[in-house]
């Protein structure tokens, strides 16, 4: 761009000098309409760091009922962990590898109650381990029976539940 062009302009400048308040909405171009009172608050677990260096993320994990279907827990773990590698290879190439690097491990804490863990290589919260989080959820409440609650809390406050509340009907 040479001295004379006119810069391009700012397609979040609109958005930048638009006044929020916490009653208010926000229309952005790439979402509908942004409600504050749609936030739902919960909790992540830090990552615990084990003896063999990986980090470990734990839920606990209530169903409503006892689960209709009686697989092995490792069983159901490593199905689960294959399908989360395999959705996030299909929207990545570059996370092809996470097959060696991300273990989903289950186990019965009592008839329904679930210790559920992410475990990684990697100590923070990058985008991919929240959607793994989000797929074990989802793959829990599918494969054992609806999962009452999370560390304690409604399982609508947890994605992918409380972002469906988000999605236009």
């Amino acid at each position: 761009m040479s001295r004379t062009d006119t810069p391009p302009a700012n397609p979040f400048r609109q958005y930048a000098s638009s006044p929020v308040g916490k009653s208010q909405a926000v229309r952005r171009a790439d979402m509908q309409y942004y409600d504050t009172k749609l936030i739902r608050k919960h909790t992540w677990p830090v990552p615990a760091q084990m003896p063999d260096g990986k980090w470990e993320r734990v839920w606990m994990i209530k169903l409503k009922a006892p689960p209709t279907v009686s697989t092995a827990m490792e069983t159901l773990a490593a199905v689960i962990t294959q399908e989360v590698v395999q959705v996030l290879a299909v929207a990545d190439r570059r996370l092809e590898d996470l097959q060696n690097e991300l273990v989903i491990a289950l186990e019965w804490v009592s008839l329904q109650d679930i210790r559920a863990a992410l475990i990684t290589e990697i100590a923070d919260w990058p985008d991919e381990l929240l959607f793994a989080a989000w797929r074990l959820f989802e793959d829990i409440d599918q494969m054992l029976g609806t999962i009452d609650t999370i560390d304690g809390q409604a399982r609508d406050q947890w994605p992918p539940w409380n972002l469906r509340s988000w999605r236009p009907e």
